[in-house]
């Protein structure tokens, strides 16, 4: 027999998958979990064959089979075996392609968890909020804030973004106050409209050579970075707080 927990509520399929294998543990007197090294094909194999030294079923557990490509080929190759097998299979799979779903579906070894339209919706809301939380950055540098500029750049550190990605938004914000003062348009500037505008409006709080001068020590910092340890290089954390100090 096969089972397969699944889904997007992680959480729940988890919680399922758990209750299962305490279930199976009062049901079923051989009870194996198959992690690291034990988790291979020659393992699946054995126990699609084989019958419980103990007598009866065993019941063999396992994470993310199908995440493994080889491994995850041999399953979908035996499924059928798999489930027609006299031992019991309980596997807690992070993702499920489609098309094994189908399969998993008309074998009836499918336990899918899935969120609610709700509960989705706004979680997908909050992922947004979450990238989207960067630009804060290319907003206090528009503003010529640099206590602002300051804060928000290690709440974003302490929220796990990477000094590059803050690098990127500050050079993307340096980028876009140079070009559009001089452009009649977005699509002349090669920007979206509401980008452009607030480059417009954030560019007043420079001068030009500011602005030129500051592209110039990005650049500078970006290749500094990257020349590493032995070539002398700053780390771009430390560069990029030094850079904002001095906005």
């Amino acid at each position: 027999m096969l089972t397969v927990f699944t889904g997007d509520d992680t959480e729940a399929a988890l919680e399922a998958w758990l209750a299962s294998l305490a279930e199976s543990r009062r049901a079923v007197p051989a009870d194996v979990r198959l992690e690291g090294e034990l988790l291979n094909e020659a393992k699946l194999e054995e126990y699609i064959n084989s019958a419980s030294m103990f007598g009866g079923a065993t019941r063999v557990s396992a994470r993310d089979v199908f995440a493994s490509s080889e491994l995850g080929e041999f399953a979908e190759k035996h499924i059928k075996e798999l489930a027609a097998s006299a031992n019991s299979f309980a596997f807690l799979e992070a993702k499920v392609p489609a098309a094994l779903r189908k399969k998993l579906e008309k074998l009836d070894a499918l336990k899918l968890f899935e969120k609610n339209e709700r509960v989705r919706v706004s979680e997908e809301w909050e992922d947004k909020q979450e990238k989207n939380r960067i630009y804060s950055v290319a907003d206090a540098l528009g503003r010529r804030d640099r206590k602002g500029l300051w804060v928000e750049y290690w709440r974003l550190v302490l929220a796990g973004f990477s000094g590059e990605e803050i690098f990127w938004k500050l050079q993307w914000q340096v980028k876009n106050m140079l070009l559009a003062p001089s452009a009649n348009s977005a699509t002349e500037a090669g920007m979206s409209p509401y980008p452009f505008d607030k480059a417009r409006v954030a560019a007043k709080n420079f001068k030009r050579d500011e602005l030129v001068d500051y592209s110039r020590r990005l650049l500078d910092m970006w290749g500094q970075a990257h020349l590493g340890e032995q070539g002398g290089g700053q780390p771009l954390d430390l560069a990029l707080e030094q850079f904002i100090l001095a906005i």
